[in-house]
């Protein structure tokens, strides 16, 4: 092989070696048959995701399989090579669930064509299951929301009951007076 092509393709590993480390969430998604214009659609969905009101860093590539299983060692992230087969995409995120849902929402839309094979969030391998009940979840604030009403649940049922007793009760006051004031007179 020409030194220079062997020096381009190990400075390009460790470019996407050096993104691999520092992504919180990591995904591979086969596109097999999908369109450049309905591409750059999740392209620029990835580029507009945004946390708290600040942008993230997030983003799709087409790199050759080979390049990103010699990445993917350089991590010690082995979990996806057995992944890279065929026409697959790498999207990365700086945050780990930002992205999930942008790239979820686009695979349900183009189903016949994208599809989430697996991924590391926070480099913990989860397969295709796992990572879209997580993306149905949809963004962090979603689900702090879905576990706020699940803890608060207990708190609000144990209120209501409270107050239903607590009616009751004066419901029967009236009625126990009423009876007794005849018994008196």
């Amino acid at each position: 092989m020409n030194p220079k092509t062997l020096e381009a393709k190990k400075a390009r590993v460790a470019e996407l070696s050096a993104r691999l480390k520092t992504a919180n969430c990591v995904l591979i998604m086969s596109y097999q048959g999908l369109n450049v214009k309905t591409f750059i659609k999740l392209r620029e969905a990835l580029h507009h995701i945004e946390v708290d009101g600040k942008p993230v860093n997030a983003g799709v590539e087409v790199r050759k399989n080979t390049l990103v299983k010699r990445a993917l060692e350089e991590e010690n992230d082995k979990e996806l090579e057995g992944l890279l087969t065929g026409a697959n995409a790498l999207i990365t995120c700086d945050d780990p669930l930002a992205c999930l849902k942008a790239v979820t929402e686009f695979c349900d839309e183009n189903s016949k064509f994208a599809q989430i094979r697996g991924g590391l969030i926070e480099h913990v391998f989860m397969n295709q299951e796992q990572l879209a009940a997580i993306g149905a979840c949809g963004s962090r604030n979603g689900i702090y929301s879905m576990l706020l009403s699940v803890l608060e649940a207990g708190m609000r049922n144990f209120a209501m009951d409270v107050k239903l007793i607590a009616e009751k009760k004066q419901a029967e006051q009236p009625a126990a007076a009423e009876a007794a004031a005849p018994a008196q007179a």
